[in-house]
């Protein structure tokens, strides 16, 4: 998940299609397509796919990641934090300080 977000970030969307693919059939052969992984997967395909603002994928995104909050899933922070710091409009490390340094 993380290679993928990786890819978005610096924007090598050449890459990113077979990433996605390979990514998709071993989530579906293990029956995970419609987890966690399955959910972020399809968002992150959804912001790679619109040029124009995404502010609405990433709203959509932060509100379906909050089924899996109280599920102790590996990953699930870091990609909430990343969310986060898009829909702010801010880095990921500051979205980390306000969670977790203010407390």
């Amino acid at each position: 998940l993380f290679q993928l977000i990786i890819y978005l970030e610096k924007g090598n969307y050449l890459y990113i299609d077979n990433a996605f693919k390979s990514f998709n059939y071993h989530l579906k052969k293990q029956g995970k397509d419609q987890d966690f992984e399955g959910k972020v997967t399809y968002f992150l395909k959804q912001i790679s796919s619109h040029k124009e603002s995404k502010k609405k994928i990433y709203t959509a995104f932060w509100n379906d990641l909050e089924q899996f909050h109280s599920h102790k899933i590996p990953g699930y922070e870091e990609i909430s934090i990343w969310v986060e710091s898009k829909l702010k409009n801010t880095t990921f490390l500051r979205v980390m300080e306000n969670r977790y340094l203010q407390k």
